[in-house]
Formats: structure tokens, C-alpha cells, sequence
């Protein structure tokens, strides 16, 4: 990370940069936003430039309001351009009460103090939205895939040499940019040579091409690592459109946000007693 402090070193290191880059405005060097800003920049796993500024003049060239505090935005040179970001106070209502330290045993974690930012938040927005809406699967980047913040994937599965059915790779990448955030929609080309596509093909049971697979993994466990999987109708998939496939996805996204959200109810209220 770095400080920008001039309109030079803002073309140069942020607008003028290549890749994707996320740049804050805060309101002064001491600010506790800014406190999280770094500590996500430091710790985070993927090649992202992060970037900060404070001087009001910096602030407008970037893209802020001169007067602009807590706002960070994401530049990519793909899909949506430009995306923005309110970092906001941590909620310390929904953390845990702290346990006692047991005799012998180590100190417990420290709660963050009132006026905290939710760093987390922020980190998890960043590995959303450096995303592409249609992520082309690589066997290199299986970390990024699946150990990001969207757990539930849906996957369009095509064999090369049946030729690229562009219809369907553009109803897929639309409906991508409805459901971001939501879902991450991935394209998975067919390739036995390779063993670890074929290992992932065969972790997802693709047995025919095209397949459009809704991967749920937000509740996968060692018994059921691959989570709870839903097929599009195999008859179907060459036929799909926009429509169809944000009706199909709209359902069964709404169910699993359903479960997910009575597993939280459920699980605060356990950590509360």
C-alpha cells in the first residue's frame, strides 16, 4: 500500500496503473478507517495495488468529494470500471461476548474498541468486485475461486470442440451482473488431458456438455465437500436465455439465503445465551 499525495503520483500509481487497484479518502492520517484500510492492504492474499489519500485536492482528482471520508473505490480494466465502497464501524453487538481466560491456557483475543471499521467487510468486497462476472476457471486459481467470500458458484461447463455458444456465454455473463455479489458464475472448458480439470470436473459430476451447475458450498462439511449441487435440465441448456437461467438462479438463490440467514439467527443467539 501506499500514501498518495500528489495529483502526479495519483496518475501515475492509480489512474494511470494497470490491474486492479483500490484507493481510499479519509479525512486525516489518524483516522481509525483508515487504521482497517491498511491493516486489509497488508494482510491481503491477491496482486491488488491499495492506495490512500487525505489531501482534499488528491481526493477530487481521484474521484472523491474533496470532503470525502471512509470511501474507497475499486478500478479494474474490465466489466464494471469503476465500483465504490463506505467502510462503516464495526458492530460490536454482533460479536461473541469474550470468555474468560481458563486457568493454564492462553489470554483471550482482545474485542476491538468502540469507533472500530469493519475491516473484514472491506476485504471481503475487494476479492468480490476484483472478480470478473464470468471467471474463466484456471487449475491456478482454484485458491481464488473457491476460498472467496461467494460460496455459491455457478458453473457453465463446455466442451471446445463443440464450439463457443455465444448466446449463451452472454445470458450467463448478464445474469452474472444481476446476481453480483450473490454468485460467482464461472466458465469451465473441457480439457481430459488435464488432470487437475478433469479431477474438478469429476468433483462436480459433469458427465455432458453443456452443463450449467448451481454449486452451493456455504455449508459444505469434509462428509459433503462438494456441498449440495443443482443441475440445470441437461435438455435445456443450449435453449437457455437470460430469462430463464435469472428465473432458475432467483430460486434457488432465495432459498439458500433463507437458510443461511435462520442458521445466523440461530447461531447469535447461541453466542448470546
Amino acid at each position: 500500500w501506499r500514501r498518495i499525495a500528489t495529483v502526479a503520483e495519483a496518475n501515475e500509481h492509480v489512474l494511470e496503473a494497470n490491474g486492479v487497484r483500490v484507493v481510499g479518502a479519509f479525512k486525516s492520517e489518524m483516522s481509525l478507517a483508515l487504521h482497517a484500510f491498511i491493516e486489509v492492504a497488508e494482510k491481503f492474499r491477491y496482486p491488488v495495488t491499495f492506495a490512500y489519500a487525505t489531501d482534499a485536492a488528491v481526493k477530487k482528482h481521484l474521484g472523491f468529494s474533496e470532503k470525502a471520508k471512509n470511501k474507497v473505490l475499486l478500478l479494474k480494466p474490465y466489466d464494471e470500471e469503476k465500483q465504490s465502497f463506505t467502510m462503516s464501524e464495526l458492530d460490536l453487538s454482533k460479536l461473541p461476548p469474550q470468555q474468560p481466560q481458563m486457568p493454564g491456557g492462553p489470554p483471550p483475543a482482545p474485542r476491538p474498541p468502540p469507533g472500530s471499521f469493519d475491516g473484514e467487510a472491506l476485504g471481503d468486497w475487494v476479492e468480490l468486485m476484483m472478480m470478473p462476472l464470468l471467471v474463466i476457471f484456471r487449475p491456478d486459481a482454484v485458491d481464488l475461486i473457491f476460498g472467496g467470500p461467494v460460496q455459491v458458484h455457478i458453473v457453465l461447463v463446455v466442451d471446445p470442440a463443440d464450439g463457443v455458444d455465444q448466446e449463451l456465454q452472454d445470458a450467463v455473463n448478464e445474469v452474472a451482473l444481476a446476481h453480483r455479489g450473490r454468485a460467482l458464475h464461472i466458465l469451465m472448458m473441457r480439457d481430459d488431458e488435464n488432470e487437475e480439470m478433469a479431477g474438478v470436473l469429476e468433483f462436480l459430476k459433469v458427465r455432458t456438455y453443456p452443463t450449467l451447475v448451481l454449486s452451493d458450498m456455504t455449508n459444505a462439511t469434509e462428509a459433503e465437500p462438494a456441498g449440495k449441487q443443482t443441475k440445470y435440465p441437461a435438455s435445456k441448456v443450449k435453449a437457455l436465455d437470460k430469462a430463464s437461467l435469472l428465473a432458475w438462479e432467483k430460486k434457488h438463490l432465495e432459498k439458500i439465503e433463507a437458510t443461511n440467514a435462520e442458521q445466523e439467527r440461530l447461531r447469535l443467539l447461541k453466542a448470546h445465551g
